[in-house]
């Protein structure tokens, strides 16, 4: 088995999500693929975080519902401080308007829970390589 894939990285990732059990997995099925990530329970944990590591967070994580601010409000807030980081919304279940109106507001990915971790690899790499 070869010991890397094109969709492994170095990159440095904040990772949110209310539930501890999804933020464990996450942190190790991407730790496996080589990536630094940061975790957050909750948007204001997060927004910590980022304030602390803003120069080295390449991209952002983040579950659409949790209960002290959505991952929209979350990703607005961080837009305001680097327009250009990429952005990536996971939620259960998202219409096709719903998704549209995320990418509208500048969110460049949508994943769907429960996680493929292939799906979800490949979506980070896409959007680290800016495609």
């Amino acid at each position: 088995m070869d010991s890397s894939s094109p969709l492994d990285g170095t990159e440095t990732l904040l990772v949110v999500d209310d539930e501890e059990l999804i933020l464990d997995l996450l942190k190790i099925a991407l730790a496996r693929s080589g990536y630094q990530v940061l975790t957050s329970a909750s948007a204001q944990g997060a927004l910590t975080l980022y304030e602390e590591n803003q120069q080295r967070i390449a991209l952002l994580i983040t579950d659409l519902l949790m209960p002290d601010a959505d991952g929209a409000e979350l990703a607005f807030q961080i837009r305001q401080k680097n327009p250009d980081l990429p952005i990536l919304i996971a939620t259960g279940f998202l219409s096709e308007s719903e998704v549209a109106s995320l990418k509208k507001a500048g969110i460049q990915g949508v994943v769907s829970k429960p996680y493929r971790t292939h799906e979800l690899l490949k979506t980070i790499r896409g959007l680290l390589n800016g495609e």
